[in-house]
């Protein structure tokens, strides 16, 4: 399996950070803002999340690389399907599409990780779209500085 789009979905996510950071909120949208979700809210819907697809889970551990991805890329589109139909406000949509983010980039699929990362923006929820986007450039980093190998993300980076 080659990475070569991995320099180029890294380069595209740190200009949609640096893009994000460069324009200033309207007033309008600022007062409309969901809140920032809590840590063990967060941390509840992934392990909710976890339980409830244990199985998508467990395929995107398999040995195989090449399986493990397709796994992981039709997880992120399963995630993307159920936050369509979450209300934004919900305590699952975020961990959801930030998950769907995640294993898209793990996946070498930008366009589903930007779709998740554009859901999470017309969600209202801005200040988060920076720092998935921003975790999801350390993971794609840390997958290129260990030539090419899956990154087993513990949720803490």
């Amino acid at each position: 399996m080659s990475f070569r789009l991995l320099p180029v979905v890294v380069a595209v996510l740190a200009l949609v950070i640096w893009a994000q950071a460069q324009e200033p909120a309207p007033e309008s949208t600022v007062t409309s803002l969901l809140p920032e979700p809590a840590a063990d809210k967060v941390a509840s819907g992934m392990k909710t999340l976890k339980s409830l697809y244990a199985s998508d889970y467990r395929r995107t551990q398999d040995s195989n690389k090449l399986q493990a991805q397709f796994a992981g890329l039709g997880l992120a589109r399963k995630l993307l399907k159920t936050a369509a139909e979450t209300p934004p406000d919900s305590d699952g949509y975020y961990p959801m599409l930030s998950e769907a983010a995640r294993l898209a980039t793990i996946g070498n699929k930008p366009d589903v990780a930007f779709d998740a990362i554009g859901r999470l923006s017309a969600g209202k929820q801005r200040g988060h779209v920076r720092q998935t986007a921003t975790r999801e450039l350390r993971a794609a980093s840390k997958k290129t500085e260990n030539h090419g190998e899956n990154v087993v993300w513990d949720g803490k980076t």
